[in-house]
Order: C-alpha cells, then structure tokens, then sequence
C-alpha cells in the first residue's frame, strides 16, 4: 500500500514536473515576439526618423532654391534700377527746368549791347560771369567800328539737347534790333553751349545760329473709336444732351453740376453748335464722345473751333459727363 502510494505521489510529480515546463516555452515564445516587435518599431522609427531628415533636406534644398532664386530676381531689379537711375542722374545732371532761365539771362545781357564804351565794358563783366572760368571773353565780339546799339525785343526758348553727360546744347529763337546808320530788325535761332557741375551752369564756348523747322510732316494712323456703335436714336439723343451740356458749360450755370462731373466751366463763350464727330461704348458700358464744338466770345462775332473727348455715362435715359479728356482717349 505504501509503495502503491509512493508511486502514486511519483507520478503526481512527474507530472507536476511536466505541467510546469509548459509555461517555459510560453515565455521564451513571448520573449521572441518581443525582441521580433522591438526590432521591427526599431527598423520603422530609424526608417521615419531617416525620412524625417530627408524630407527636412529635401524642403531646405527647395527652400533654398526657391530663396535664392527670389533673391537673384531681387537683385537683378535692384540693379536694373540702379543702372537706370545712374543713366537718370548721367544723362540729366544739374539740367533742371532751371537751365532754361540761365539761357534767357544770359542772352539779355549777350543781345543787348549799349553803345557807350563805359556801359559796353560793364557788359563784358557782367558776360564774364556767365562762362567758365578762364574764357576769352575779348574774343567774343569785335564791335571796334560798330558805334550803335543792339537791343532785344522778343526772346522764346525753343529746347534743351543734351550732348553729354554735362553738356547741353539751349536753343532760342530770339528778335533784336539794331541801331546804327539804319535800324535793321532780324530773328534768328541762337544755340547756346552749356556744361553743369550739378550745381549751376557756365557757357563753355562761343553761341553759335541755326535754323530748324519744328513742323512736320506727320500722318496719323486710324484715330477710329473702338467698342460698340452708339445707335442712330441715342445719337439724336446725345446731340440733345451735349447741346444743353455745351451751353451751360460756356457759361458755368447753375446747371452744369447736374450734367457733369465739374465744378466750374468756362466763362463768356456762347454756344453756336455741337457735332458729334465719332461715338462709341466700351467694355465698361461708357459712353466716348469726339465732339467738335464752335463757341463765340459773348463780346464779339468771332468764333473757334475746339474738340472735346467726353467719357459719359447713362441712367436711364439720362446722360451724365464723367470725365472731359484733352487730346484723345
């Protein structure tokens, strides 16, 4: 019985013994798994951390491209800009609207010569300060037998040509009379070289004439409006409407507020008739009017002729003058 139980308890424990290795497998099964998954996140956080860093490359490199094209760009028109503004200040150094008032001085004292010999030498020291230092002026003129005078009677600028950077070129058309057995009246063009420092103006060298035609012979292409044709009905309209526009506005009445976009018209010019010369509408729905209109001073029986661009609107069947345009459109 002993041994019976013995046996017994030995087999309870071989088989405890069984049942407890088991469990071990489980565990080195589960401790695999767990290195095989810690491998694996691993392997994908070095491979997102390495994308990571390249996507960072890659958007700095796009980045840096795109910031430095901008830059290029930027510096391509900041010297676009400096080189035209060195040209600007090359090309027209110290050559202002002023220039034109140093010509007109300088050619009251040239063109008016007195004839006492004591006024004559203050005249020629009164020119000195108009050229630059060290010029000759005793070989400017040779007026030994000239005993009469020169006076000037009309003076007109005419234009600024520029021949260097400092250089220029004033033309004038000047009258002028001259005293001495007869009195002889004449016009000429007179060009008068002058240099600037930027400051101020000297002349560097003896005037000389010229004489140039401003006219020319110019052929204008189509001056057509474009847009869409104004009917024959709102023509009969328009010429109504720029009719009672064009008597108000010769006289600025209390009217022209309410016809057109102005605060004032003209004075004493009487209204004798209005055409329309060509009319279209464009894009905007806005009516362009060529207008000539012939006025007469309200003193006299003489009248002009004058053209009007309007830019006009409709409400309705109202007109309204927008805008008064000179020369075109």
């Amino acid at each position: 019985m002993k041994k019976k139980f013995q046996k017994k308890v030995s087999r309870e424990k071989d088989s405890s013994v069984g049942k407890r290795k088991k469990p071990v497998k489980k565990k080195e099964n589960l401790s695999r798994e767990i290195r095989f998954s810690r491998d694996r996140v691993r392997k994908a956080v070095s491979w997102f951390i390495f994308l990571l860093i390249f996507a960072s490359l890659f958007f700095n490199v796009i980045f840096f491209s795109k910031y430095q094209t901008i830059r290029n760009n930027v510096q391509a028109s900041e010297d676009r800009i400096d080189e035209k503004l060195y040209k600007v200040e090359e090309r027209e150094v110290g050559f202002s609207d002023a220039v034109e008032s140093f010509g007109e001085d300088f050619l009251e004292v040239y063109y008016n010569v007195p004839a006492e010999k004591e006024s004559r030498e203050k005249r020629l020291d009164t020119l000195r300060n108009y050229f630059v230092s060290g010029f000759k002026i005793e070989d400017l003129e040779s007026l030994e037998d000239f005993k009469g005078s020169r006076s000037l009677t009309d003076l007109r600028y005419l234009e600024t040509k520029q021949i260097d950077t400092n250089k220029a070129n004033l033309v004038f058309e000047v009258s002028y009379e001259i005293k001495d057995k007869d009195t002889v009246s004449d016009s000429v063009q007179i060009v008068i070289p002058v240099v600037s420092d930027g400051k101020g103006f000297a002349v560097y060298e003896k005037p000389s004439l010229t004489s140039r035609d401003f006219t020319s012979d110019i052929t204008l292409d189509d001056t057509s409006l474009e847009g869409e044709d104004v009917s024959s009905t709102e023509k009969e309209q328009l010429d109504t409407f720029l009719h009672e526009f064009f008597t108000s506005y010769g006289v600025s009445d209390e009217k022209l507020p309410f016809m057109a976009n102005l605060e004032r018209g003209l004075k004493r010019k009487v209204l004798s008739s209005a055409v329309i010369r060509d009319s279209a509408i464009n894009e905007e729905g806005v009516y362009q009017l060529v207008v000539d209109v012939l006025y007469q001073n309200e003193e006299t029986t003489f009248n002009s002729m004058y053209t009007y661009y309007l830019e006009a609107t409709k409400d309705k069947n109202n007109y309204f003058i927008e805008n008064i345009k000179q020369g075109g459109f």
